[in-house]
């Protein structure tokens, strides 16, 4: 339990810290500029630190794997999953400038490296177990052909599960997106856009999440649990409690779509990737 705490404590204290010398940066540097937008403060940054660190440990301590392997694989899981696909999606559901700028991109970058180095300095299970060789066994079981098979599947099952419990949550976020009194200029792309941008987000995830099945010795529904757990809140819950500018409901909603979706994904993970 101690050891559960010191993590969470030590990536929430780094996140913050980071974030905070970030804002004082930024309004150093807009003095005399427009006004900044809305971002999190020092208590939601140093929550959503804690998050990513609570998300990945129960699945970590099951893990074979070096530290510097576990670096790799934290580094994917906060950067690609708890704020590169929220950013992309961010771009392309935006009627008006893009929100994520080039700085956003490298800004979090630091901290999810940061972050990863801190999580896996502290959460490092005793092994000195190569990624390279996990993966390479993982491979090896099914044949390079049968896994990329599985891979595009998963790629799939993403963008599957993701149209239909998306198609039904828009029935009660619909006016945050059409209605202009709101002021967030939300729109929803077409099918031509979702379908492959889904697919390729999809894709990533199911990248980032290879190294963690190809390492853990948990199988069954712990499996299943310990994966969808960590898709869950760096995917949905960390981001929307950084989108201060949007309202409560909306915040609240697309949270509970992306943690139903991260049970409903992930046990398409765990029966196609999962050993």
């Amino acid at each position: 339990m101690w050891h559960l705490i010191a993590a969470v404590l030590a990536v929430g204290a780094v996140n913050a810290g980071l974030g905070i010398s970030a804002s004082i940066l930024g309004r150093t540097r807009r003095e005399g500029g427009p006004a900044p937008r809305a971002e999190p403060g020092p208590r939601t940054l140093f929550v959503t630190g804690c998050l990513l660190a609570l998300a990945a440990y129960p699945l970590v301590r099951t893990l074979s794997i070096s530290t510097g392997g576990l670096f790799v694989a934290l580094l994917g899981l906060y950067y690609c999953v708890g704020f590169l696909l929220s950013a992309i999606e961010a771009i392309v559901f935006s009627s008006g400038p893009s929100p994520i700028q080039p700085r956003d991109a490298l800004g979090a970058l630091v901290m999810a490296s940061l972050c990863a180095g801190t999580a896996s300095l502290v959460m490092s299970p005793a092994s000195s177990a190569s990624l390279l060789d996990n993966l390479e066994r993982w491979f090896d079981l099914g044949g390079v052909q049968e896994s990329a098979l599985r891979i595009a599947l998963a790629a799939v099952a993403f963008m599957v599960a993701y149209c239909v419990i998306g198609s039904i949550t828009w029935h009660f976020v619909r006016p945050y997106y059409e209605d202009p009194r709101f002021g967030l200029s939300l729109r929803v792309p077409g099918a031509k856009v979702i379908i492959p941008l889904q697919l390729a987000r999809g894709l990533v995830v199911t990248l980032v999440f290879l190294p963690f099945i190809a390492s853990t010795s948990s199988q069954g529904a712990r499996e299943y649990f310990l994966l969808s757990s960590a898709l869950a809140l760096p995917a949905g819950v960390v981001p929307l409690l950084s989108a201060v500018g949007w309202p409560t409901f909306l915040r609240l909603a697309h949270g509970i779509e992306i943690v139903i979706f991260a049970f409903v994904y992930g046990f398409a993970l765990w029966r196609l990737l999962g050993t």
